[in-house]
């Protein structure tokens, strides 16, 4: 037997297309941190009593990896020019207490992937292309970071299952 086809239904996070508690699973992948305001009560709307809420979210915490230090030391040296963004990512103990009231969290861990670039030049062309720098500095992002090559660096994230209580 094999899978049925599903329709792709373009939309936002913030006002879904879909009827009430429609599905059985609702995914963030990497993304639960760019929604708005209204995007977790739209999640609950459309998913099932019973149903998951499954997440990978990235963490904001300390890294050694030469690659962080130095975007730290960036962050550090504009404070005054840079603004705090959820988009820099969760504390791992802070996840429970920003999900909606409905969810109850079945498993929360802590992970991390180290990539490794050739400079600091090409670290800075991949993280501006994943939207990394846009998420950590806005709108204007280092044009140069100082490290030695090659450079690591740390992605922490977090895999979050929760279900829907009521």
């Amino acid at each position: 037997r094999g899978f049925a086809r599903a329709p792709l239904v373009r939309g936002c996070a913030e006002r879904p297309p879909f009827a009430d508690r429609s599905f059985d699973v609702v995914l963030a992948n990497f993304s639960w941190h760019w929604f708005g305001l209204e995007a977790p009560r739209e999640s609950m709307r459309v998913l099932r009593v019973g149903g998951s809420f499954l997440a990978t979210v990235p963490l904001r915490r300390f890294s050694r990896m030469a690659g962080n230090r130095a975007l730290a030391a960036a962050l550090m040296a504009g404070r005054g020019h840079y603004a705090r963004r959820p988009s820099q990512g969760f504390r791992l103990n802070d996840i429970p207490a920003a999900l909606p009231s409905q969810l109850r969290v079945d498993r929360l861990e802590a992970h991390a992937v180290v990539e490794r670039f050739a400079d600091a030049h090409t670290l800075l062309e991949v993280l501006g292309s994943r939207g990394a720098l846009a998420a950590i500095f806005g709108d204007e992002p280092p044009p140069v970071i100082q490290t030695p090559s090659p450079v690591d660096f740390e992605w922490p994230f977090a895999l979050l299952l929760a279900r829907r209580t009521e």
